[in-house]
């Protein structure tokens, strides 16, 4: 109950810390409660929203995954290794760095902003209300701390959003993961697993530090990956 207690009080309010543990073998142990708990309430979350959604008539659409009988070395490197690497990089490596959260965050809403836009056009409203919002709470803060040099007090204030913003484009940018997709804005459902997950590597990210958020995303897709072709297997 303890990481649970520790995931959800950051959650609740996420603060930016230079400060970040050793990544040792106690940190692995921990790392590995995290993803359990992790697995479970995206377990429980994602048939909660399906039974919700499906009780209304609303049908989940395919995954463009390509599956496959045979396992394939370079596939499971791109899902479990370098899409992991690169979209860690984008997304959260900045996240525990004055520098990022002064100068790259700002780049990063627009950025994500459009290209999410352009990929999923049917969520284009929400992700562009997401980053107005965003883009104001961080203008005002500026106007507040800024101006005067009170950086830490700027960044500390501005935390939250960024990280939720981390989070929540991170889990959009999966929409175009989907075809026949006909659901519109409901196209957000879709991507509840992506946004808790953005939501949990984010924590690890400001917990352990980068390589930390990365090995986790990379475990997770390969441990996917990996189960998803022996269920196929066991189907043949």
């Amino acid at each position: 109950m303890g990481i649970a207690r520790d995931i959800f009080d950051y959650l609740r309010q996420p603060v930016f810390t230079r400060n970040k543990e050793k990544l040792d073998r106690r940190a692995f142990v921990t790392m590995t409660k995290i993803m359990a708990l992790k697995f479970v309430i995206t377990v429980i979350v994602f048939f909660i929203v399906w039974k919700v959604l499906g009780g209304i008539g609303i049908e989940r659409p395919s995954s463009k995954v390509n599956t496959t009988r045979h396992f394939h070395l370079k596939n499971f490197m791109l899902v479990a290794v370098i899409l992991p690497f690169i979209e860690e990089l984008f997304s959260r490596s900045w996240l525990g760095r004055v520098w990022g959260v002064l100068f790259i965050a700002p780049l990063y809403f627009v950025g994500m902003s459009l290209f999410i836009g352009k990929l999923s056009p049917e969520i284009r409203p929400i992700i562009y209300a997401i980053t107005l919002i965003v883009w104001m709470f961080y203008l005002l803060n500026l106007m507040k701390y800024g101006w005067s040099g009170q950086v830490e007090h700027f960044v500390q204030a501005v935390f939250p959003a960024v990280f939720w913003f981390s989070a929540a484009s991170f889990a959009l940018l999966h929409v175009s993961n989907f075809s026949n997709n006909d659901l519109g804005l409901l196209s957000v459902f879709l991507v509840v697993p992506q946004f808790i997950g953005g939501a949990f590597y984010g924590y690890i990210r400001m917990r352990f530090g980068f390589l930390a958020g990365f090995y986790c995303h990379g475990f997770w897709n390969g441990s996917l990956t990996g189960l998803s072709f022996v269920v196929m297997l066991l189907r043949a």
